[in-house]
């Protein structure tokens, strides 16, 4: 199974490389203008959605010198990261000429290049999404700790323990004061979190079905799979015990050992070569609890 998938990682990466140097051959510089073209493209839909937030979206009436600065500092690092894919583009023309010449060492090889690539393109937008998700879990955060005052309790230093308390008037001031201010603000905060929280899960699918891609190439079946349809009984994975009815006599019973083959998917299964590390399970619990909560959400 691993010379077959060996062989066939070999010949997609030569047969995907050919094609891209056969399509790109006379004109690179003009499929970087074209790839250059459609990343500026995508920097004026963001660009146009953050406008647009920092007007009314969807009529919601956000806190305009909050929303000001938000809106204003995300277009500033939009325009950082434009800046940036400027100055890195000699070096994604190199990581292109070394996806078509390195295809002899596989496809998996050129995928590995192409999520490099495609997480130095992306920074600067995981930047953001990191600024958004501190801002609102440090909103959560206060608000829920705030909240404890209007039931007269604080937080015990134990875990899952929470002491009652009596706070002065000025202390309930502050944290009243506190609480509104942040209840109030949270809503703006909300939508820029939404919005580069979703490109963001976006970005991690992305990256990881090229992880899974490879992983499959690499644990590729072909050879099981060919004797499991045209000759099964080579692939026997277990054996099924039936009584031999013209053999038992009174207080013996005569059982015989079939080999039973199992399905496609559980031989394969069986097949995986022990030394490949497989990716994790997505965890989607730990991913809803950490988007709700402003945690950062990591590749999968």
């Amino acid at each position: 199974n691993m010379i077959f998938s060996m062989i066939v990682d070999i010949v997609g990466g030569l047969a995907v490389a050919f094609v891209l140097d056969y399509i790109t051959r006379d004109n690179k510089s003009h499929v970087f203008g074209v790839m250059a073209a459609k990343t500026e493209e995508l920097l004026e839909f963001i660009k146009y959605m953050i406008k647009w937030l920092m007007g009314s979206p969807a009529g919601l009436k956000l806190n305009y010198p909050l929303n000001y600065i938000l809106g204003n500092f995300f277009l500033y690092n939009i325009y950082l990261w434009w800046t940036f894919l400027g100055l890195i583009r000699p070096l994604l023309e190199v990581g292109f000429n070394a996806f078509l010449k390195l295809g002899f060492l596989g496809i998996g090889l050129q995928i590995a290049i192409l999520a490099d690539m495609f997480s130095l393109v992306t920074f600067h937008l995981y930047c953001i999404y990191i600024y958004a998700a501190r801002l609102y879990e440090f909103q959560i955060k206060g608000i829920l700790s705030l909240s404890k005052i209007f039931l007269g309790r604080k937080r015990n230093p134990e875990p899952d323990k929470v002491d009652s308390c009596p706070y002065s008037t000025e202390q309930l001031f502050v944290g009243t004061v506190c609480f509104t201010v942040l209840l109030f603000l949270l809503p703006t905060t909300l939508v820029y979190y939404v919005v580069f929280t979703l490109i963001r899960l976006g970005f991690i699918c992305f990256g990881g079905i090229l992880t899974r891609a490879r992983f499959l190439l690499q644990i590729l079946p072909l050879y099981s799979s060919v004797i499991w349809m045209v000759y099964p009984r080579l692939i026997i994975t277990t054996t099924k015990l039936v009584p031999v009815c013209g053999l038992t006599s009174a207080g013996i019973v005569t059982l015989i050992a079939q080999p039973e083959v199992s399905s496609w998917f559980d031989t394969m299964s069986m097949c995986v070569p022990g030394i490949l590390h497989k990716p994790k399970n997505v965890n989607w619990k730990a991913i809803v609890e950490n988007v709700l909560s402003g945690k950062l959400v990591y590749p999968v």
